[in-house]
Order: C-alpha cells, then sequence, then structure tokens
C-alpha cells in the first residue's frame, strides 16, 4: 500500500498555509466593509441635519415615551383580556369534564346495583 500510496510534497499541500501577497482576501472585505459603514453613518448624519430645525427634540421625546407607554398598557390589558378567556374557558372544560365523570360513575353504580358485584368489575 505504501508504494501505491504517493505523498504529494509540502509545496503542493497548502491546506493550512497562509496566501502570500500583499493584502488577502480577507483584509480586503474588511476595508470595503468598514468603507461602507463609515459612508452610511455620513450619511446618517447628514439625514439628520436636514430634519426641519424647527423640530422640538424634548416634545417629541416625551411623546414618543407617552405613546410607548400607552402601547404597553394596552398591550398589558389584552394580555390580562386573553388570560381571562383562557382562564374561563379552562374553568369551563373542567366543569364538563366533571360532570361527565360523574355520570360515568353514576351509570356504573346503577349497573353494580342491578347486576351485582360479579358483573362489576369487568366493566372498566
Amino acid at each position: 500500500m505504501s508504494k501505491a500510496y504517493k505523498r504529494e510534497s509540502s509545496t503542493n499541500r497548502r491546506v493550512f498555509s497562509r496566501r502570500g501577497g500583499l493584502l488577502s482576501k480577507g483584509a480586503i472585505k474588511e476595508s470595503f466593509e468598514i468603507f461602507f459603514l463609515f459612508i452610511l453613518g455620513i450619511a446618517t448624519l447628514t439625514f439628520i441635519n436636514w430634519l426641519p430645525q424647527s423640530l422640538d427634540w424634548e416634545v417629541l421625546f416625551d411623546e414618543t415615551i407617552s405613546d410607548l407607554l400607552e402601547g404597553f398598557s394596552a398591550l398589558f390589558r389584552a394580555f390580562l383580556t386573553i388570560g381571562g378567556f383562557l382562564l374561563s374557558s379552562a374553568l369551563a372544560f373542567l366543569g364538563i369534564l366533571l360532570i361527565i365523570a360523574a355520570l360515568w360513575r353514576f351509570i356504573r353504580l346503577i349497573y353494580f346495583l342491578k347486576f351485582g358485584s360479579t358483573k362489576y368489575k369487568n366493566i372498566r
């Protein structure tokens, strides 16, 4: 097997070796990402500068926070409503299940009283 298997030379196997060159592919990719992030940051700041100067930021911030709190309170009320509905549905289901269980046991008791204890053990 050793003659059939020809080992490649170290120059042909470059699995873990670093590529040569001035800039690798990763450095070029990283530089493009840095450039685009820088341009997007400048564009965002330019957009904010173009907003009307008469805009009162404090009032805008207060209104935003009050709207956010109103939204959270509405969401909380909705969760309470859904919780109440689920709780009442579960209680109704439990009540129906208890009535069915009581009727089943009542039928078994009548059967036991009518036919005796030997046949009562076979009903299950």
